[in-house]
């Protein structure tokens, strides 16, 4: 996809409208600006021990790559925080366990394939964010290491698109349905896949 052809706030990919764009600039300081219709709406923080806080306006997060008690590649837990430790936090708002994650029912995998697009097309530049539907599962800790295996296979919906490095803008276009986590998926994406 050209992306100068798009325009900075709306993409249409096969019929669904990513109208959501978050920027993340990496810093020089261990921390990373997020732009949001080009004004800085948050700060990341790495905070050291695979711990990381984002701080934007009246609410704050905390991420953390480790998922289940151990730190693992392509995942990540966010919290809705009271501070800087995760004895403060109140709430798990996102779960992502290798790639996949639940959001208002329905699983999404991050570096998804889209419908009727093949493979080798999706091997650099945008990844996405797909939708999977009729996926047979109810929750991410019932996945079974087979289906962990072919998620590469799976085909599904764009609800999202990422590209771009950290020092020259990483870019996070999400559809209305991810609105609600939006700046921490952002975030997420950021960690797992560019460079703080």
């Amino acid at each position: 996809m050209n992306h100068d052809s798009c325009s900075s706030n709306l993409v249409r990919l096969e019929g669904f409208v990513l109208n959501i764009e978050y920027i993340l600039l990496h810093n020089e300081t261990s921390s990373a600006k997020v732009l949001f219709k080009r004004r800085e709406v948050a700060e990341l923080k790495n905070l050291g021990n695979n711990l990381f806080k984002i701080s934007g306006g009246t609410q704050d997060w905390l991420l953390s790559s480790r998922v289940d008690g151990e730190v693992r590649p392509f995942s990540m837990l966010v919290y809705r925080s009271d501070g800087n430790d995760l004895t403060n936090s109140r709430s798990t708002v996102l779960k992502i366990k290798d790639h996949v994650f639940l959001n208002n029912g329905y699983f999404c995998v991050m570096g998804g394939i889209p419908e009727g697009r093949v493979p080798r097309h999706h091997l650099v530049g945008s990844k996405y964010i797909c939708k999977l539907e009729n996926f047979p599962f109810s929750h991410l800790d019932q996945i079974d290491a087979e289906t962990k295996n072919r998620l590469k296979r799976h085909r599904g919906i764009p609800v999202g698109e990422f590209y771009g490095l950290g020092s020259t803008g990483f870019h996070v276009k999400l559809a209305d349905e991810l609105k609600d986590v939006g700046l921490p998926l952002a975030a997420s994406a950021y960690l797992m896949y560019s460079s703080m």
